[in-house]
């Protein structure tokens, strides 16, 4: 179901779609559509699994984005009072107070299912956007002991709560930003912000890092490509495909830390000694870095090792259907091994979360879990 919100003209909207009752889903998919004469491009799709564990990618055209996603673990739809999605949108400034519209949202590539493999069907119970009030919330950024807020309509009677999280002190800045001091260092990811005011409908949004593109790939549709991080911290991980191009999918890194974090990627064919000149790139804090896959046409049954100096998000975005295999640890093909294959249909979107692991000096590889959707 969506939940009706009010948001002023001009602002920035969080649109969140909950499950009316808790399941426990390990994958799903969506196409939502904004009303383009209410609503300007849409800035980012997020996706939430009670256990931190979601990926998956965002193609954002406008005021369409076509996200699909997954969850190992079953995580969601979990926890009712978190969204599966959330779809943050800007509001045009000449948007009529008072006017209603209810988002389009239709069935993704990727089936909505459980962990037994039932399969559900995607309906939506209409929750309405309506224009009007004056809060919103535009940004959220946070060192993890501070959280400033960036918006309108705040005043000086505009309260703040974390959901879980204890506030030592709420301070009011401008009109348009709030400063949160928590009372213990948190990390808010999958946490929800509300600000309530006396003369205005209440604001909230569920924190999600977005910060800044270091690096990303500009083939398309790569440069309208969003991955969706888990939250899991990986120091290694691992990409090996049978690949007909590599010019259509990337890896995708965050650097969550205050510090910039520095990433060295290896790249490698099977039958080949691992790349003797790696790529090292240096990813400023809060920052995502996205880097064309490892390989071409001529040589094309290839991988890639990466490994950084600090704990980093990682995943995967592509829109060519490939053959995964495990990362041998004698790069040779490990015989007893099967291939994974999945199809994945012209223009559609694939993702995954690399393995974690770890290099030992002789490159031993310790995790083969690895695969597209």
């Amino acid at each position: 179901m969506l939940n009706p919100i009010t948001v002023p003209p001009g602002a920035t909207a969080q649109i969140q779609i909950f499950l009316p009752t808790p399941q426990s889903l390990i994958s799903g998919g969506a196409v939502i559509t904004l009303d383009p004469t209410i609503f300007g491009a849409i800035l980012a799709a997020d996706v939430y699994s009670a256990t931190g564990d979601q990926f998956g990618a965002a193609n954002i055209t406008g005021t369409t984005v076509d996200i699909e996603f997954q969850s190992p673990t079953a995580g969601l739809g979990r926890i009712p009072s978190l969204p599966i999605i959330a779809i943050t949108a800007s509001v045009l400034p000449n948007a009529k107070s008072g006017a209603t519209s209810v988002p389009k949202v239709a069935a993704g590539t990727t089936a909505w299912s459980d962990l037994q493999g039932n399969l559900y069907t995607l309906t939506i119970a209409s929750g309405v956007v309506t224009i009007g009030g004056a809060l919103s919330i535009s940004s959220i950024s946070t060192n993890g002991t501070t959280v400033t807020i960036n918006g309108a309509g705040f005043t000086q009677s505009t309260t703040a709560a974390l959901d879980g999280i204890a506030l030592a002190a709420t301070q009011f800045q401008s009109a348009q930003q709030l400063i949160l001091t928590l009372a213990a260092p948190q990390d808010l990811a999958g946490h929800q912000i509300t600000l309530q005011d006396p003369a205005s409908p209440p604001a909230s949004a569920f924190y999600t890092l977005h910060g800044p593109y270091f690096e990303r790939p500009t083939v398309s549709p790569l440069p309208h490509i969003q991955p969706i991080f888990p939250l899991q911290l990986y120091d290694s991980a691992s990409f090996a495909c049978f690949c007909d191009h590599f010019d259509t999918g990337a890896i995708s890194i965050q650097n969550p830390n205050p510090t910039p974090a520095q990433v060295t990627i290896f790249g490698y064919a099977f039958y080949d000694p691992i790349d003797p000149d790696p790529l090292t790139v240096i990813i400023p804090p809060g920052s995502t870095y996205m880097t064309l896959v490892y390989g071409n046409d001529e040589d094309s049954d290839a991988g890639t090792y990466l490994f950084s100096q600090a704990p980093v998000r990682i995943t995967t975005v592509s829109t060519d259907p490939c053959i995964v295999l495990p990362c041998p640890a004698n790069n040779t093909i490990i015989g007893a091994s099967v291939p994974i294959a999945y199809t994945v249909p012209p223009n559609q979107l694939s993702a995954k979360p690399m393995s974690p692991g770890h290099f030992t000096r002789t490159w031993v590889w310790k995790s083969v879990q690895w695969g597209y959707i």
